[in-house]
């Protein structure tokens, strides 16, 4: 089966413009709940870019996305999780 979305085209692990203000508030919410050994689910995870902060912060992440630019690059980019 063909992916009916166009890719999006990631190059790069760099985070977009949207990461700035959202990761930031992401983590306070993340750290207040006291997450331990806990696995998140990330829907469009994209290139990775946040998946590779949540991972940072010792949690695990398993991320989808329809972009197979963007699979490919977060799996290096947080190359301790899982996208599909």
């Amino acid at each position: 089966m063909t992916n009916p979305v166009p890719d999006y085209g990631y190059d790069s692990a760099d985070a977009a413009h949207a990461a700035s203000y959202l990761w930031p508030r992401l983590r306070k919410i993340i750290e207040s709940l006291d997450l331990r050994e806990c696995n998140v689910f990330e829907i469009g995870s994209g290139n990775g870019a946040i998946a590779a902060e949540i991972e940072r912060i010792g949690l695990t992440v398993t991320g989808i996305d329809p972009s197979e630019t963007g699979v490919s690059q977060a799996s290096v980019t947080a190359s301790r999780n899982s996208f599909l």
